[in-house]
């Protein structure tokens, strides 16, 4: 008799280096003086302590079975903002 198998697979590795660099984000905040630098570090502090709620993570198919892990928009959006304030590249 023959079995019907399924294989999925779902990557993390992009996730994985994200959340890495909200580390980074979160260590390089600690020598930056400025509003902006403060704003961002507050709020990933209350994302932190669950002040904040984040959205879902995200899953995306990339098509035979092959799926990739996203990040919550609010941990995303922390990254694009320490990215354009320069705190990472």
């Amino acid at each position: 008799m023959a079995r019907l198998s399924i294989t999925l697979t779902l990557e993390t590795a992009d996730a994985h280096d994200a959340i890495a660099d909200l580390g980074r984000v979160l260590e390089a905040l600690r020598g930056r003086h400025g509003d902006a630098f403060r704003v961002l570090e507050r709020k990933l502090h209350r994302i932190i302590d669950g002040e904040i709620a984040v959205s879902p993570p995200g899953v995306h198919h990339l098509g035979e079975g092959i799926f990739t892990y996203a990040l919550p928009a609010e941990l995303s959006e922390c990254l694009a903002e320490a990215r354009r304030l320069g705190v990472i590249r």
